[in-house]
C-alpha cells in the first residue's frame, strides 16, 4: 500500500504543479513598474488588476489573460479588434511577478 501511494504521488505531483494558483489572478491588485536600462527595477508607475473573469486592466488599458502552464499567464491587449500588446506574466511567489515580452524582462509587480 505504501508503495502504491508513493507511485501515485510521484505521478500526480507534476500535474498538480502545472496548475495555476488561481488566488494570484482572482480579484488581485499589483503595483507594477518597469525595468530601467540597467535592468534595475524603477519605482511602480501603474496598478494592474487581475479579475476572475480572466480580464486584466491597468490605468489606461484593458486586456484578457489565459493560463500558460504553471504559474504563468499570457496577457493580450486589444483595441477595436486589433492586437496592441501581448506578454507573459510569471508569478514568482504569491507577492511578486515578472512580466516578459519578446523573451526580455518587461515589467515587475508586487501584490498590494
Amino acid at each position: 500500500m505504501k508503495r502504491l501511494l508513493t507511485v501515485l504521488l510521484f505521478l500526480l505531483v507534476p500535474f498538480v504543479s502545472l496548475a495555476l494558483d488561481s488566488s494570484l489572478v482572482r480579484e488581485t491588485s499589483w503595483d507594477v513598474g518597469v525595468y530601467n536600462q540597467n535592468g534595475a527595477k524603477a519605482p511602480p508607475s501603474d496598478v494592474w488588476h487581475f479579475h476572475s473573469d480572466k480580464t486584466v486592466n491597468g490605468a489606461d488599458w484593458n486586456g484578457v489573460w489565459q493560463e500558460a502552464g504553471g504559474d504563468r499567464i499570457k496577457v493580450v491587449i486589444m483595441r477595436q479588434n486589433s492586437l496592441v500588446d501581448q506578454f507573459d506574466v510569471d508569478f514568482i511567489n504569491p507577492g511578486e511577478f515578472i512580466a516578459f515580452k519578446d523573451g526580455q524582462r518587461y515589467r515587475w509587480g508586487n501584490a498590494k
